[in-house]
């Protein structure tokens, strides 16, 4: 499992889940037949309560940015959480209407 969240987790997450939204775990394994251990392009989803599989494969831009900050071991599982699909700064607040009991009083034109 992991710890901290980088930027390239949220990259890898934001990748998956703009093709399967209800994605709740994500399984990077290595490539079989490297000579040098890379993370394989095919991640292997778990969704729902259930934990239904599929299997999606991501670009190769995105395991090379994921690769940079965790380099490829046996196996790295990620779990989709709110905490990983949340904004990373919280929303602006707006200010509130204050209800008012004073009457609105609208210009009439002079005839």
């Amino acid at each position: 499992m992991h710890t901290p969240t980088d930027k390239t987790e949220l990259d890898l997450v934001a990748a998956v889940l703009l093709v399967v939204p209800e994605a709740t775990t994500i399984t990077l394994e290595l490539a079989d037949f490297t000579e040098t251990p890379t993370w394989d392009t095919m991640v292997v989803l778990t969704m729902g309560k259930y934990a239904a599989l599929d299997a999606l494969e991501l670009d190769a831009d995105v395991i090379a940015a994921f690769s940079a900050a965790h380099p490829p071991t046996v196996r790295y599982v990620i779990d989709v959480d709110a905490a990983l699909t949340a904004p990373l700064t919280p929303p602006i607040p707006l200010p509130l209407l204050t209800p008012t009991s004073e009457p609105i009083r609208i210009p009439r034109a002079a005839s």
